[in-house]
């Protein structure tokens, strides 16, 4: 169980990565997996309340993400970035399940944003 509370100066409440410079690195891969969270934002640009990137895999299951709507250039409450990243959620190594999201921006609750 944890609460996240979003300070003023924070752009994520969690950011979970693998391999920077090999983002399918599997020795070990990252795979954090969060359960029963609250993450509460401030509701201001450029936050988002969990970013999934560099090809991690993982999850978040029975939690609150709350508080990241800001402006119209805000949110979403989940970033799921790089295509390693999305593989893994494609392939369902990575799961986010029964996650309540309430005043995220006005890019959705989870965005897939894939590399550059």
């Amino acid at each position: 169980f944890a609460i996240v509370q979003h300070g003023s100066q924070s752009n994520h409440g969690f950011e979970m990565d693998n391999d920077e410079d090999d983002n399918d690195n599997e020795m070990p891969r990252s795979s954090p997996t969060i359960w029963n969270a609250t993450i509460v934002g401030q509701g201001q640009d450029g936050q988002q309340g969990l970013e999934f990137a560099e090809g991690t895999s993982g999850g978040l299951f029975n939690s609150i993400v709350a508080g990241f709507g800001g402006d119209a250039n805000n949110g979403p409450c989940i970033d799921i970035t790089q295509d390693a990243t999305i593989a893994q959620a494609n392939e369902g190594n990575l799961a986010i399940d029964n996650v309540v999201y309430a005043n995220c921006g006005s890019n959705g609750f989870v965005r897939a944003v894939p590399s550059e």
